[in-house]
């Protein structure tokens, strides 16, 4: 009988240190005090700003992933649309980078990479937002800024990244589009119509390229428009 009363006693002994100190055990992590045993001491994840805990950046550059960009772009759509505030959407892209890497590999791109975004950044302010939205393309967000002002920044950006490009020999060259939205439209418009000037310079620097190439080819005698060898 003593025995059975001994057993008794242990058991409600073990139950009042559990309910003294609650606590909640977790995989591979051992046993952890649980936000009720601690009080105000405990400081949650969950308590953080969720931009901050869900922010997703660039490994290489650290600027912004087009995921974080197209929140971005949503958001600041709201704030134009109550406010009418101005703001312009700039897309940067490094023409002719993919035959560089296939030229050149990876880590050749990866400084040249590196270079631009720092560029980008440097002539920026803390208000703009930056984001690598592709291998070899930037976008960038300016508050307050207007189309026309925006052209100073793009002016500024493409000086200090070719003046690199030009010291490196790096046949490479910045396209860049830019718009801001109109009345009644939006950033998204905005956005599609910067990529489509970027698009644009593109094809204009191919055609410069081009006609650059047929005046300086010199003839080979013996074929057509070329004179015949005597």
């Amino acid at each position: 009988m003593s025995l059975v009363w001994s057993r008794v006693r242990r058991r409600r002994t073990k139950a009042a240190v559990v309910q003294a100190a609650p606590v909640d055990r977790q995989p591979d992590r051992g046993v952890v005090l649980s936000p009720s045993a601690i009080g105000r001491g405990y400081s949650s994840p969950a308590s953080e700003e969720p931009d901050q805990l869900g922010r997703k950046i660039d490994r290489l550059t650290g600027l912004l992933s087009p995921t974080d960009w197209n929140r971005l772009i949503v958001d600041e759509d709201v704030r134009h649309a109550r406010y009418k505030r101005p703001a312009t959407v700039v897309v940067i892209e490094l023409d002719g980078f993919d035959r560089f890497v296939g030229a050149l590999g990876q880590l050749a791109a990866d400084r040249v990479i590196l270079a631009v975004s720092d560029a980008i950044r440097r002539h920026s302010r803390k208000a703009d937002h930056i984001a690598r939205l592709g291998p070899s393309r930037f976008g960038v967000l300016l508050p307050e800024t207007d189309e026309v002002a925006a052209v100073n920044y793009v002016e500024r950006v493409r000086q200090a990244s070719d003046l690199w490009l030009e010291s490196g020999a790096i046949a490479l060259r910045l396209a860049i589009g830019w718009a801001s939205p109109v009345v009644d439209s939006s950033l998204t418009g905005a956005q599609a119509q910067a990529i489509e000037r970027m698009f644009g310079e593109m094809l204009r620097g191919a055609l410069r390229e081009h006609a650059s190439d047929a005046r300086t080819s010199v003839p080979v005698p013996g074929f057509r428009g070329a004179p015949s060898a005597v």
